[in-house]
């Protein structure tokens, strides 16, 4: 079964566009096209419409995806969700995702530096 990202992919090429084009016709940059088709993001609901109309697909062929990833989701992971709650966890995670790894690294060395109770 193919993620979410091949799907795009291989819709994108049989369509015979390139990422700018899909971008252009689903008014996203590009990048994102290439974010959604390495799997690093995942659309929201209107974009998602707007994929599945562009790429003359129903949209619920592009999102069966889902039930994969969930089973994928760690144990561990799980349990620090319910423990954070998921408001917060989504929040950090919101946060975080924009920070270049750079920086993010030197956030990592920070925290690990710092006496913060961390099991």
């Amino acid at each position: 079964m193919h993620t979410f990202g091949e799907k795009v992919r291989i819709l994108r090429e049989l369509n015979q566009m390139n990422q700018q084009e899909l971008a252009f016709k689903v008014r996203v940059g590009p990048g994102t096209i290439k974010k959604y088709e390495t799997g690093y993001l995942i659309p929201d609901t209107q974009t998602l419409l707007k994929l599945s109309t562009v790429l003359d697909v129903p949209a619920t062929e592009l999102i069966s995806y889902s039930n994969q990833i969930t089973s994928q989701i760690d144990e561990e992971l799980i349990e620090l969700i319910n423990q954070l709650g998921v408001s917060t966890t989504k929040t950090i995670l919101l946060k975080l995702k924009d920070i270049p790894v750079d920086e993010l690294f030197t956030l990592l060395e920070w925290i690990n530096r710092s006496k913060l109770p961390l099991q």
